[in-house]
Parts: C-alpha cells; sequence; structure tokens
C-alpha cells in the first residue's frame, strides 16, 4: 500500500494545481470575449460591398452578429463576465458553479459509469472527480474575494483531502531549507544510470502517482447507494452523475463553511 503523502508534498501538488486553475477563472471573469467588441455599421447609402475602406465585409458583419447573440446567451446564463453576473450575490455566484458548471463536468467525471464494475478498477474517475472539485471550490474562493493561492490550497487540502495545512508557512520553511543547503553536486545522466537506478526510479514514480490516487480517494464522493448501482454497465454512469452531482454540493457546502468559519468536517 501506498504510503500517504506528507503535508509538503501534499501542499506542492496542490499548489501547483492553483497556478493551473487560477487562469482559467481569469479567463472566465474578467475576459468576456463576447462584448465590448466594436459594433460594425454599414453607411446611410447601405453599400454593403466586400473589401472597401469604407464598409466592413460582408463576414466581419456576420462575426459582430454572431457575437451580439453569443453575448446574448452568456448573459441570459449569468455566466462569469456578463452583466447579469454582476447583479448577483455571493451565494448565487458560488451556486452558479456548481450548478451550471457542476452540471457539465459531472457527465464527463460519470462518463466511465458506462462500464460498469471494470471502471472501478482504475481511478480515472477519482481523478476526475478530484480535478472537478478543485476547479469549483477555488471558483467559490474567489466568489468570497479569497484569491491569495495558498490560502486556496488550505482549503483543497481541508476539504478534498481532509487536512489542516498552512501552507504559507510550510512553503516558506521550504524556500529557506533549500536557500541554506548547498548546491547540489552535478546530477549523474540518465546514461550512466544502472538499470537498478531506472527500476529504483519508475518505484519512486509509482508510490508517488499511488499516493496523489489515495488522497483523491478522500474527496466527497458519491454515496452508497450510487457506487453500488455504478457496478452495472450503462446504468452506471447515470448513477455516477447522480452521485458525483451531489458529491460536488457537499464539497462546495463544505468550502463555504470554511471560507466563513474554517476547517471543517465533510
Amino acid at each position: 500500500m501506498a504510503k500517504p503523502l506528507g503535508d509538503a508534498e501534499l501542499v506542492d501538488i496542490l499548489y501547483r494545481a492553483t497556478g493551473l486553475i487560477g487562469p482559467v477563472l481569469d479567463a472566465l471573469e474578467h475576459d468576456d470575449p463576447f462584448t465590448g467588441n466594436e459594433r460594425l455599421r454599414s453607411d446611410d447609402d447601405g453599400d454593403d460591398s466586400v473589401g472597401t475602406d469604407a464598409d466592413p465585409s460582408f463576414s466581419d458583419r456576420a462575426i459582430a452578429a454572431a457575437a451580439d447573440s453569443l453575448s446574448w446567451v452568456t448573459n441570459k446564463a449569468s455566466a462569469p463576465g456578463s452583466e447579469k453576473w454582476q447583479g448577483l450575490s455571493v451565494d448565487e455566484r458560488s451556486d452558479w458553479w456548481v450548478s451550471r458548471v457542476g452540471a457539465l463536468t459531472s457527465v464527463l467525471v460519470a462518463y466511465p459509469g458506462v462500464f460498469g464494475a471494470a471502471s472501478d478498477r482504475l481511478p480515472i474517475q477519482d481523478v476526475l472527480g478530484f480535478t472537478q472539485q478543485a476547479f469549483v471550490l477555488c471558483a467559490i474562493a474567489r466568489v468570497h474575494d479569497v484569491t491569495d493561492r495558498s490560502r486556496q490550497t488550505d482549503l483543497l487540502a481541508s476539504v478534498l483531502c481532509g487536512r489542516t495545512v498552512d501552507t504559507a508557512a510550510i512553503r516558506t520553511e521550504a524556500s529557506e531549507k533549500a536557500a541554506a543547503e548547498p548546491a547540489d553536486s552535478p546530477a549523474r545522466s540518465p546514461r550512466s544510470w544502472s538499470a537498478r537506478d531506472v527500476v529504483a526510479r519508475v518505484w519512486t514514480t509509482a508510490k508517488l502517482l499511488r499516493a496523489v490516487v489515495g488522497e483523491a480517494k478522500r474527496r466527497p464522493a458519491p454515496g452508497r447507494l450510487s457506487k453500488m448501482l455504478s457496478a452495472v454497465p450503462v446504468v452506471g454512469a447515470a448513477a455516477d452523475y447522480v452521485g458525483e452531482r451531489s458529491a460536488l454540493k457537499r464539497a462546495a457546502k463544505a468550502a463555504t463553511a470554511w471560507l466563513s468559519k474554517g476547517p471543517v468536517q465533510v
């Protein structure tokens, strides 16, 4: 059985994850591609000729019309960056990520359930579920004005892994330790490795990956009934979908409580 990750190892992995998630949320929340575009208009004479400097081409006008339509759709969906989003409360914004985004991402998480019990032999569903919850929890943290990656990492560790960590302190200690240590001797070239070196490196990597999977299994997960039904081919996907949606809601509820009061049990 794989040795559980230490706090420093877990923090390193989750902190990197927040660095990958953040830019995606930045794009969704601040860079609405469907609004603010210059609207193309024809002159009063109605000349729509293509390729002139005075008037936009037909394709430009079509793009502008499509942008207007997409802007209307995103606003109706209250998507981040839309005008309607600005009028939502903190709770409504948090619920948007769970209900709108979660409804879509849960389909991907539940898809392996199509293969029934066979899918349980691989950890892909736990990894996908862990990733989905991490994404939504980071979004909820930002809704609560928590944009510091260390605090977001503390949140993920608490809700998804049941760990209470101090990411800022752990990272500071690691930086100070690295600065105090003498420079490493030149690394041996892989060409000079023996067969034992190769096997040892592969084994170490495998144990680390197994430990990460072990942490993924600690996340808020589908209930017992969903797990039982997930063993049935095809039907398992529907059961997993319902279960993953419920698990995401529990994770979001725990995250909201954590952001308000501190670490909580899920």
